[in-house]
């Protein structure tokens, strides 16, 4: 995964070191370009269709979705890199209480949150949040 896109989502202006802390995560996973787009809460679907339009104009085979709200580890970058499949989400919670994950199943037609999940193991779901998501160029070209 040489070619890997990091989008960066933002409902406000990024902080001088949130933007240091990403781009030396970004620079020592060697990946070759980040792209920010400002977007307002009410309006993510604008965003993330600005970050995927200018992911599609690149070469790049990945695109590491991180909104700004998101806490990880470089372990947990590198995890989410190591995996297969062409959608991958890190486990990430609503502010709800208690705290959902942001991932269901759809069972007889209607949604379900994943409650239960084995640690450390990689699951398939029907919906995750795009929070902490690496997406593979085959699944955007899917849907032009």
């Amino acid at each position: 995964m040489s070619d890997i896109r990091l989008g960066i989502l933002s409902d406000e202006k990024l902080d001088y070191l949130t933007v240091v802390s990403l781009m030396r995560l970004a620079d020592a996973r060697g990946l070759t370009k980040v792209i920010f787009a400002n977007g307002d809460v009410g309006r993510l679907d604008e965003g993330r269709n600005r970050v995927a339009g200018e992911f599609l104009k690149s070469g790049a085979e990945w695109l590491l979705w991180v909104d700004t709200d998101m806490e990880f580890t470089p372990l947990d970058f590198d995890n989410l890199m190591a995996r297969k499949a062409p959608i991958v989400s890190g486990l990430y919670y609503r502010a709800s209480d208690p705290p959902t994950a942001c991932m269901m199943r759809y069972k007889d037609g209607r949604a379900q949150v994943v409650r239960d999940w084995p640690k450390n193991k990689t699951i398939s779901v029907d919906s995750a949040g795009f929070g902490f998501m690496l997406t593979r160029r085959e699944v955007f070209e899917k849907m032009l």
